[in-house]
């Protein structure tokens, strides 16, 4: 999850992990520059994909390349809002490629 700090900078903020991929990804995101969390945070839009191996490589070109070479599969990232504010981005993974329900 990222949230934005007082100074505006959005920042990695660790819940307890299942896996260390999913921290190791979000840590790959903040160094790259680019990704579905700092996509969501950004925009105030959901972002993702169901199928990294399908997605198109120029949406996150670094970022959808290291994942690839991963277990990881599907990816969303949710904007954090409070009111009109976005607040940063919580992400998940999973490591089967499939559509993210509104439930899920």
């Amino acid at each position: 999850m990222g949230l934005y700090s007082a100074s505006g900078a959005l920042e990695l903020i660790r819940a307890d992990p299942a896996d260390q991929l999913g921290t190791d990804l979000e840590d790959l995101q903040y160094t790259l520059v680019e990704g579905p969390t700092l996509e969501a945070a950004r925009t105030g839009r959901t972002a993702g994909d169901r199928n990294l191996m399908a997605v198109d490589p120029d949406r996150w070109p670094a970022f959808t390349s290291a994942a690839r070479t991963t277990s990881v599969h599907s990816v969303i990232a949710l904007p954090l809002r409070l009111g009109a504010a976005t607040l940063g981005a919580l992400t998940g993974y999973r490591t089967t490629p499939c559509p993210f329900a509104p439930t899920s």
